[in-house]
């Protein structure tokens, strides 16, 4: 992640990687994993009282993920590498779009243990809360969790309510 100064404007798509995780999807999947880490949060949109800014810059290797419970809803324009580090923790949750066609979509699925959130219509997909002072109308994306590490069983695949994120 880029660190920016305080004066540089901020990009929509800047704006876009800081939409958080929806609070119930989130609970259901804290319920079940216990995470306990968010690497990839802003201070308005974490969920769990340990998490990484960008300035701290998890990529880097500031702190250690080995040992821990991983949540991880990385910014959608650049999602190779967060996957590259997903051998590092006890266990890390993904929050991902379904993207078939994309490289790293087809090395790494294999390797996961696949969720896929689904709704009986779109407006039934999980909806991004939006940061501070943005509106959003919608979540055009079909989303899914990639779970990689100790108990997790690469290659099974399942759904998830786009609504409440449970297990379907």
């Amino acid at each position: 992640m880029q660190m920016r100064s305080d004066t540089e404007e901020m990009t929509i798509n800047d704006l876009r990687d800081q939409a958080g995780t929806p609070h119930v999807l989130f609970e259901a999947l804290h319920k079940e994993y216990r995470f306990t880490v968010d690497i990839c949060a802003v201070r308005h949109n974490a969920k769990l009282p340990t998490y990484v800014t960008p300035e701290q810059d998890a990529l880097s290797g500031i702190g250690s993920w080995v040992g821990e419970r991983v949540w991880c809803n990385p910014p959608f324009r650049d999602i190779p590498p967060w996957l590259d580090m997903a051998w590092r923790p006890e266990l890390v949750a993904y929050l991902l779009p379904v993207r078939s066609d994309r490289l790293w979509w087809q090395a790494w699925k294999g390797y996961s243990e696949c969720h896929y959130f689904v709704g009986e219509k779109p407006h039934r997909r999980p909806q991004f809360v939006p940061p501070p002072g943005v509106k959003y109308s919608s979540n055009p994306m079909s989303l899914c969790l990639f779970l990689f590490g100790v108990g997790v069983k690469p290659g099974l695949e399942c759904y998830r309510s786009g609504l409440t994120g449970e297990r379907i």
